[in-house]
């Protein structure tokens, strides 16, 4: 996101934390201006978010699930909840012109077929839990408040600057690296969309959103996926002789 908007050059305002890897804009963040602070720390946030005044805001700050590890219940709670209204609320006196929440998949639990964002929400894990809980907040804001704001649901990323850790990227470096690939259950599906086209819809949710306050849009294919499918794919173009 942040490369597709300093090419058309915009005035970029992010927030990182002290300990943020910015490795992904490492040879672009000199284009933008970064501003360190953690989202519950609710008088700093205050303040940087009034200088800025923001007139769209990307709200991508999230902690979960890598490589089947999490953290704990309360950074998720934290980070994936508190973060978010605290951000809300530094923004409350700013006449913002859009604010896009990301929420994800993991909201919805275990369905049978495609997930719509109509359906009834279970999640199975705290990570989806808190993910549910903030999209709700931002759409109950946005309606009782008349705010711009619209939470997009990502399903599985995949592409470049992917982190190390997830399914796709985890793979193509273990058969570059020579390492056995290990997998858990094979036959795991997910929604994967590749990265550009959910940069692309981003982009269009900018101005393709103007009467939908609050509304939640799912981001994938609509098409489940294989695990096994998937690695297959890679491993027969890297490397045939791979074990699985």
């Amino acid at each position: 996101l942040v490369r597709r908007l300093t090419a058309d050059n915009l005035e970029i305002h992010l927030l990182t934390r002290t300990n943020s890897n910015l490795w992904r804009i490492a040879d672009i963040v000199d284009k933008t201006t970064n501003h360190t602070v953690n989202l519950l720390e609710k008088d700093r946030l205050n303040h940087i978010v009034s200088l800025i005044q923001p007139d769209y805001v990307f709200h991508l700050a999230n902690a979960g699930l890598y490589g089947g590890v999490s953290v704990s219940d309360q950074d998720l709670a934290e980070t994936n909840f508190i973060g978010l209204i605290n951000l809300i609320s530094a923004l409350e006196k700013i006449d913002y012109k859009k604010f896009i929440n990301f929420g994800s998949s993991s909201e919805y639990g275990l369905k049978k077929g495609p997930m719509k964002e109509t359906e009834a929400c279970f999640p199975v894990n705290a990570y989806g839990l808190t993910k549910l809980t903030a999209t709700l907040y931002a759409k109950l804001i946005a309606e009782t408040q008349n705010k711009p704001i619209v939470t997009l649901r990502l399903f599985s990323p995949f592409g470049p600057y992917d982190d190390h850790r997830r399914l796709i990227s985890r793979v193509i470096l273990d058969l570059l690296l020579g390492r056995e690939i290990n997998l858990g259950d094979p036959n795991v599906v997910r929604d994967y969309v590749f990265i550009d086209d959910v940069i692309d819809l981003l982009i269009e949710t900018i101005s393709g959103t103007t009467n939908f306050n609050g509304e939640i849009f799912n981001v994938g294919s609509g098409h489940e996926s294989k695990i096994i499918n998937v690695v297959n794919l890679i491993v027969q173009s890297i490397n045939p002789k791979t074990e699985i």
